[in-house]
């Protein structure tokens, strides 16, 4: 089974983050396909990218619009539990996407996959 078939049957996994993200490792959600899509490479074009469609409960969320946040402070936030997530707002400071980040996996409801391929 594919990754994003795993994830839709059995959610998210904490443990299969990368700590390179601007909060450390987390799991990263968009409200847009194309910050999403920044993220789906393949080595050539025109191959199958691969988007899970989820729902994600913020809660207490933590917000900035920093233009180069800090990764430290971000991740500190998330892991000491003084919010429940982290919405950096990309869309203020660099004119591009919201970009949202959670630690807990029960905030996150992996509802359908999209598969597609780009057209460029």
């Amino acid at each position: 089974a594919s990754s994003a078939e795993l994830i839709a049957q059995w959610g998210f996994s904490i443990q299969e983050a990368s700590p390179n993200g601007v909060c450390g490792a987390a799991i990263y959600f968009a409200e847009s396909s194309t910050k999403a899509d920044e993220y789906t490479s393949t080595g050539n074009p025109g191959e199958e990218r691969v988007l899970i469609l989820c729902r994600v409960l913020g809660g207490d969320v933590h917000y900035t619009e920093e233009a180069t946040p800090s990764k430290t402070s971000l991740a500190k936030v998330l892991r000491s539990g003084t919010s429940n997530s982290v919405l950096n707002n990309r869309e203020r400071c660099r004119q591009t996407f919201k970009e949202y980040a959670l630690t807990n996996v029960v905030q996150s409801l992996p509802e359908c996959i999209v598969r597609y391929r780009q057209l460029l």
